[in-house]
């Protein structure tokens, strides 16, 4: 079964809507009065949440994900994949390392997760790597050589 829709007097398409079954006749078993059989249920969508991100090394913070629902529903959010145990993701979409990553010391400067939002009804993912980048470290102040510290 469609619905054939007629503008009325204050042009809204559910003022009229009138039940066509597929061959084409018209139709009087349904019921057409309610607008909520008309719009479907539109699920969380994410504003933002690239699909890869640069991360200074010795930090924790990662990224903070922008989110919208149109019907204005609340939003939760799960972590999954390969890293998800090194990632932490808040109820807000802040996305952190568990801890922070020294990029002399590890030897995957590469993180895979996926993150899923969700209304309770609908799902959405997204697929993201993290990637640790070097900083240029100890230019000035404090440095060691062998055992002992050099100021």
């Amino acid at each position: 079964m469609c619905f054939l829709t007629a503008c009325g007097d204050n042009n809204d398409p559910t003022e009229n809507i009138q039940p066509v079954t597929n061959d084409g006749t018209r139709s009087q078993d349904v019921n057409t009065n309610t607008t909520d059989s008309v719009f479907l249920n539109i699920g969380p969508v994410f504003v933002s949440l690239p699909s890869v991100i640069q991360v200074p090394e010795n930090q924790r913070f990662i990224y903070q994900i922008e989110v919208t629902h149109p019907m204005n529903k609340g939003i939760s959010f799960s972590l999954s994949g390969v890293d998800a145990d090194q990632i932490d993701l808040s109820s807000s979409g802040t996305i952190s390392f568990k801890h922070e990553k020294n990029y002399e010391d590890i030897s995957n400067h590469k993180f895979e997760a996926s993150v899923t939002i969700s209304d309770g009804t609908i799902i959405e993912s997204r697929n993201f790597i993290v990637m640790v980048t070097d900083v240029l470290e100890n230019t000035f102040g404090e440095a060691s050589f062998n055992n002992a510290t050099l100021q």
